[in-house]
């Protein structure tokens, strides 16, 4: 009988790395299974086992590189796309998710030339055409990011983010016609899709007569969103419909009055009967709104009279009587729109302006850190106390010679209020702000201060600072 050669050392090496390999690959998918579960901690300790024993395991270091992000660790997570892709130059999801990561950075033009290359290998990438979009977007070549949006939903037709922002793009153009009807991918975001209301009786598309019919308006988004908003109830009513408006109950009193509302509610009321629904931003489809069709008369909202009277003698002051607000919600939504309060410094020092603050919550911290010599006078404890929004703020703003704000729910009472109101806005503003012009088709008595370079608040107030000095002199808006 003959022995069996023993494997020579060069096989065994041999052997030993495809059992290696093989114990990794069990070890990977156990390891996403855990990453899947959100378990961050022992997914990457498994990561780092299978890289201690393979060091060029691209897959292991793309992985860790996403745990990175979802930690918020981005120039880590830059790090490990970076090895995986010195491993694997063609890895098309990590060139995918460097972009992505880099637009979390805010650095659109690299974010491009990573998605690029993805597409150069891969040219029917939806997710690569999705964020190359996205970066030529925030770069303001919104007629390429429609394009590279367009590609990605003739791959893949049911990608709601693409749908969305090619309506975002197209709004901000001005291409009205199709971007009401791309805004309506909105539901199918995950991000909102579970805020859609359900109800048994019909969505209103602008389609069937409303007449004597009984019609259900309700707000969906922001508290800016629903003041911009609003003012169409009064063209349903025109068209014979009892309209009931249904809003946040933070604003049922300062809607009180809004022409063509038979019944208003805060949401969370009991809802009467009714014939057909429709969300507030629905209804610019509806409309099938132009720029040239946007119903912009104004005031279409009120300051109480009891307020008014209030504030007259609190607010008897010489001088140009500035209302400012800085500073928006601390969420994703207020991402690049606010500023901070110390912006406004030199425009403080302008001989008659007084500068008041209608500041509200987060940023009013800011007041305690002013720089030397700054003024901004406090309106109180009493001003919007209480559970209603924007009462107090309201009679103010009407006693103020302008509002100077970023791009928050102020602007828009400003503007619905009828009062002058300057909007310093990011070098991509949100699309209700369109790409260029310094007026607003929505509210005719806002004036709109544009950044010229991303980031540059300074630039904006520059041009601010210089307005106010011409005006300050006449002492009049």
């Amino acid at each position: 009988m003959k022995r069996r050669k023993s494997p020579k050392p060069q096989q065994k090496r041999f052997i030993g790395k495809i059992a290696q390999q093989q114990n990794n690959a069990n070890t990977l998918n156990a390891a996403v299974a855990l990453h899947q579960q959100g378990q961050l901690d022992q997914a990457g300790d498994l990561y780092h086992t299978i890289l201690q024993s393979e060091p060029e395991h691209f897959v292991a270091l793309h992985l860790l590189g996403l745990i990175a992000v979802q930690r918020k660790d981005l120039m880590n997570a830059i790090k490990f796309f970076d090895q995986a892709l010195t491993i694997k130059p063609d890895y098309v999801e990590a060139l995918n998710n460097r972009g992505n990561t880099l637009m979390d950075l805010n650095r659109p033009e690299q974010a491009l030339e990573n998605y690029n290359k993805a597409i150069t290998i891969k040219f029917d990438y939806a997710n690569a055409l999705y964020g190359r979009g996205n970066a030529l977007r925030l770069m303001k070549r919104h007629e390429q990011a429609v394009e590279s949006y367009a590609r990605a939903l003739a791959i893949k037709p049911d990608f709601a983010e693409a749908h969305w922002y090619e309506s975002v793009c197209r709004l901000s153009m001005g291409d009205f016609m199709l971007g009401w009807q791309k805004y309506e991918w909105r539901w199918k975001r995950e991000s909102i899709k579970n805020s859609l209301r359900s109800f048994k009786q019909l969505v209103w598309r602008g389609n069937q007569d409303i007449k004597n019919k009984t019609m259900l308006l309700y707000s969906e988004q922001g508290l800016g969103d629903t003041i911009q908003f609003c003012r169409y109830a009064t063209q349903v009513a025109e068209l014979g419909a009892k309209v009931i408006l249904e809003v946040q109950p933070a604003l049922k009193t300062l809607l009180t009055g809004l022409k063509g509302v038979t019944t208003l509610l805060g949401k969370g009321e009991d809802l009467p009967d009714f014939d057909y629904h429709c969300p507030l931003m629905s209804l610019p489809l509806a409309f099938k709104t132009t720029i040239e069709s946007i119903p912009c008369g104004v005031p279409y909202l009120f300051a109480e009279n009891a307020r008014l009277i209030r504030w007259q003698n609190r607010l008897d002051k010489k001088g140009l009587k500035i209302g400012i607000n800085w500073q928006g919600s601390t969420g994703p939504v207020d991402a690049g729109r606010s500023f901070p309060l110390s912006y406004f410094n030199s425009i403080s020092r302008i001989s008659n302006v007084n500068l008041i603050s209608l500041q509200q919550n987060a940023g009013t911290e800011q007041l305690n850190s002013m720089p030397e010599g700054m003024i901004v006078e406090i309106l109180g404890d009493d001003f919007n106390a209480g559970e209603d929004a924007f009462l107090d703020t309201a009679a103010v703003i009407k006693h103020l010679d302008l509002v100077i704000t970023s791009d928050t729910a102020i602007a828009h009472l400003a503007g619905s209020l009828g009062c002058p109101v300057w909007v310093a806005l990011s070098y991509l503003p949100d699309w209700r702000w369109m790409l260029e012009g310094n007026t607003s088709p929505w509210y005719p008595t806002i004036r709109l201060f544009r950044q010229k370079q991303r980031d540059d608040w300074e630039g904006v107030f520059n041009d601010i600072h210089a307005e106010l000095l011409n005006l300050s002199k006449g002492n009049c808006l």
